[in-house]
C-alpha cells in the first residue's frame, strides 16, 4: 500500500508540474506579445515629428518705400525686364494706404416701418396657386342655401356660396381677378376733351436679317424697296412721345440707355432710322458696331378713347358702382369705353398713380360684366355662376384667387428714427446728398456691389438721368443713411406674408430694411508700371524714377517683420506642440499600461518558478521513497 501511495503521488506531481511549465510558457507568450507592442508604441514616437517653432528672422524682409508728398508708399513687388531699355530696368508694383470714398449696403432687423396702409390684391392668371384647375366627377348640385357643391375627380367636395357684391374685400378680389392691367404711360390726357386715350403697340418683324447693301444711300437717309429711312434725332425726340414709346417697344433697353446719353451729352452707340412715311424703323444702316445686316419693325398704333363718366346722371353712377360697388371712391374720376358692347371703366387715381408712383406702372380696367355673380369656397376661391352652370361630367372648372397684396405710402418713421424723403430740389442743391447717393449708386452696380439695389436705385431717376423721387434719408447713430420707396414697401409688406408672426404690421415685419450710405474707407492701391532702380555700392536700391513721373524718388529701406504672417506661424506651431505633447502622453501612458501588464506577468512567472522548484524537490523525495521500497521488495522476494 505505500508504494502505491507514493507511487499516485509521484504521478500527481508530475501533472501539476506539468501544468505550471505549460502556464509558464502561455506568460511568456504574452510578455512577448506586450513587448512588440512596447516596440510598436516607440516605433511610433520616433515618427511623430517634433515642432519646429517659427524664427521671426523667417518673416522679416528688406523694405522700400518713399514719398510723394502725399501718399507713403512701398515697392510691394519688383522683377527685372527681360530686356531692359535705355530708361527702364524693372516693372514694379508700388502700394499705398488711400482713404477712398465708397458705397455700402446694409440690413437693418426689426425695422418697424410707419405707413399709410392701402389695401390691395393682385392676380397673376399664370401663377399655378393662384389658378387651380380640377374636372368635375359628377354634375354641381345646388343645395337650399343657394351654394354648389362639386366633386372633382380626386372625390374632393368643394362647396361655394355665392358672394354678396358689396362685400368691399370680395369686390376687391374679384376686381383684381377680371381686370385687365394697361400700361399707364400709354395713357394720354386731353384736358380739352377731358378724355384719356389709350394707345396700344402692335409691332410685326417684316423684313428679317436684311443686308445692309439692299439699302440705297441719299445723302443721310437710306432707301429700301422705295421706302425712305432717315436717322432718328435723339436729342430732339420727345419721351413723352407715341413715337418713342413705338421705338421703345422695338428696341428695349439699349434704345433708353441711348436716348439718354445724347440727353446727356454722351454719343449713343447705334443709330436708328424711321420711315418717312410710316411707322417703321431700322437700326444701324451705315454699319455702326460693325453691322451688316439690320432687322425692319412697323409698328400699328391703335387708340381707344376713354370718356369721363358723369356721376351726377344716376344711371351712369348705377353703372359705375355695379362694377366698384364700395370701392367706389367720390373724389375720384372714372373714365369709360365701350370694347364689344361691354362697358370698360378705369380710374384717373390708377393712372395717374401708374404714371408718377415709383412703383406702380400700369392702370386697372374693369368691365362691367365683373357685377356678374361670383361665388366663393371657403379657401377665398372664386368661380363665376356662369361656369358652375355650364359645368358638365368630365369637364374642367378653374379656380381663381387674389393675393392680399397692400400698398404703402406716407413713410413717415423706421422706429422711432424719422424718414425724410430726398426731393428733386434738395438733391439738385445738395451736393452733400447727390454725391453720396450718387457714389452709392455706382458702387451697387459694382462687382460687389447689389443688382437689385442697382435696379431700385434705377426706377428713381427718368430716362435723362433727372432725379424723380423715391429716396428716403434717416439719422442713426449720428449718421445719415438712405433707402429707397422699393425698399420701404418691400419691408412693410412683409408684416402680411402668410408667415408674419404678428398681425399689426409693424412687429411681423419680416424682410430686413435694405439701407445704404457712403463714407471714406481706407483701402490699399496697387500700381504696377516700369521703372528706374538705382542701387548704392551695397547692392541696395537707393533710388527710383516711374514711367509716368519725371521725379526721381529717394528710397528709404527698412528691416520689417510681417507681424501677423508670424504670428500665425506661431499660433501654428502651438497647435502642432499640443499635438506633440498629447501623442507622446498618450504613448506613454499606453507604454506605463503595457509594463503594469507585464510586471504582473513577471511576478506571475516567479511564483510559477518557485512553484516548479518545489514540486522538483518534492519529486526527488516522492522518488527515492518509491525506489526504496522497489529495493525493500526486491531484498523480501529475493531472500
Amino acid at each position: 500500500m505505500g508504494m502505491a501511495a507514493s507511487q499516485a503521488r509521484y504521478l500527481a506531481l508530475t501533472a501539476r508540474k506539468t501544468n505550471v511549465e505549460y502556464e509558464g510558457q502561455q506568460i511568456n507568450q504574452s510578455r512577448l506579445i506586450l513587448s512588440n507592442q512596447t516596440a510598436d508604441l516607440f516605433n511610433q514616437m520616433l515618427g511623430i515629428q517634433v515642432p519646429t517653432a517659427p524664427s521671426s528672422t523667417d518673416f522679416t524682409k528688406l523694405q522700400y518705400s518713399f514719398s510723394d508728398g502725399v501718399n507713403d508708399s512701398i515697392l510691394s513687388n519688383y522683377y527685372q525686364l527681360g530686356q531692359p531699355d535705355s530708361d527702364y530696368n524693372y516693372v514694379v508694383t508700388i502700394t499705398h494706404n488711400e482713404r477712398v470714398y465708397k458705397g455700402a449696403r446694409r440690413l437693418l432687423n426689426d425695422p418697424q416701418i410707419q405707413a399709410v396702409k392701402t389695401d390691395k390684391y393682385s392676380y397673376d392668371p399664370t401663377e399655378n396657386q393662384r389658378n387651380i384647375t380640377v374636372r368635375a366627377l359628377m354634375t354641381p348640385t345646388q343645395t337650399g342655401n343657394g351654394s354648389y357643391i362639386i366633386t372633382d375627380s380626386n372625390g374632393l367636395r368643394h362647396t361655394f356660396l355665392p358672394v354678396d357684391n358689396n362685400n368691399s374685400e370680395d369686390r376687391a378680389k374679384i376686381n383684381a381677378i377680371t381686370g385687365t392691367n394697361l400700361q399707364a404711360d400709354y395713357f394720354s390726357y386731353d384736358e380739352n376733351a377731358d378724355t384719356y386715350t389709350y394707345t396700344t403697340i402692335d409691332k410685326t418683324l417684316t423684313a428679317q436679317s436684311v443686308a445692309l447693301t439692299s439699302f440705297t444711300p441719299a445723302g443721310t437717309n437710306y432707301t429700301y424697296n422705295g421706302i425712305t429711312y432717315a436717322e432718328v434725332d435723339l436729342d430732339a425726340l420727345d419721351t413723352e412721345s407715341q413715337q418713342y414709346k413705338n421705338m421703345v417697344s422695338v428696341f428695349g433697353s439699349d434704345f433708353e440707355a441711348d436716348v439718354a446719353k445724347v440727353k446727356s451729352g454722351d454719343a449713343a452707340e447705334n443709330k436708328y432710322y424711321k420711315s418717312t412715311t410710316s411707322e417703321s424703323y431700322a437700326k444701324n444702316l451705315d454699319g455702326t458696331n460693325g453691322a451688316t445686316t439690320t432687322d425692319i419693325y412697323d409698328v400699328t398704333n391703335t387708340p381707344t378713347t376713354y370718356t369721363r363718366v358723369d356721376t351726377s346722371d344716376s344711371t351712369q353712377l348705377e353703372a359705375l358702382m355695379s362694377v366698384y360697388g364700395t370701392t367706389y371712391n367720390q373724389n375720384d374720376s372714372y373714365y369709360v369705353t365701350q370694347i364689344g358692347g361691354v362697358n370698360n371703366y378705369v380710374s384717373a387715381n390708377e393712372i395717374n398713380l401708374g404714371k408718377s408712383s415709383l412703383e406702380h406702372e400700369s392702370a386697372t380696367v374693369l368691365q362691367s360684366n365683373s357685377s356678374e355673380v361670383f361665388y366663393k369656397d371657403t379657401d377665398g376661391n372664386y368661380v363665376r355662376e356662369a361656369d358652375l352652370q355650364n359645368l358638365a361630367v368630365g369637364s374642367r372648372i378653374t379656380f381663381h384667387t387674389a393675393s392680399y397684396t397692400p400698398t404703402f405710402s406716407d413713410f413717415t418713421s423706421i422706429g422711432n428714427m424719422r424718414l425724410t424723403q430726398v426731393t428733386a430740389d434738395d438733391y439738385k442743391k445738395d451736393s452733400t446728398i447727390s454725391t453720396e447717393i450718387e457714389q452709392i449708386i455706382e458702387d451697387m452696380r459694382g462687382i460687389n456691389g447689389s443688382t437689385d439695389a442697382a435696379e431700385k436705385f434705377a426706377k428713381c431717376f427718368d430716362e435723362n438721368g433727372d432725379y424723380v423721387g423715391g429716396i428716403y434719408s434717416f439719422e442713426m447713430n449720428g449718421t445719415t443713411y438712405y433707402t429707397t420707396e422699393f425698399d420701404l414697401q418691400e419691408s412693410a409688406a412683409s408684416a402680411y406674408d402668410e408667415d408674419s408672426i404678428a398681425d399689426n404690421g409693424i412687429d411681423g415685419q419680416q424682410s430686413k430694411l435694405a439701407y445704404y450710405n457712403a463714407s471714406y474707407v481706407e483701402t490699399e492701391i496697387s500700381e504696377t508700371k516700369k521703372a528706374l532702380l538705382e542701387t548704392d555700392g551695397a547692392g541696395r536700391f537707393s533710388t527710383v524714377k516711374f514711367e509716368d513721373d519725371s521725379t526721381v524718388y529717394t528710397l528709404n529701406v527698412e528691416t520689417i517683420t510681417d507681424e501677423a504672417a508670424y504670428n500665425d506661424a506661431m499660433n501654428k506651431y502651438n497647435y502642432q506642440q499640443t499635438e506633440y505633447d498629447k501623442a507622446i502622453t498618450d504613448i506613454n501612458a499606453k507604454t506605463e499600461i503595457i509594463q503594469a501588464q507585464d510586471r504582473n506577468l513577471e511576478l506571475r512567472l516567479e511564483q510559477l518558478n518557485t512553484e516548479q522548484s518545489a514540486l522538483q524537490n518534492e519529486m526527488e523525495a516522492v522518488k527515492k521513497v518509491v525506489d526504496k521500497n522497489i529495493e525493500l521488495s526486491f531484498k523480501t522476494f529475493g531472500g
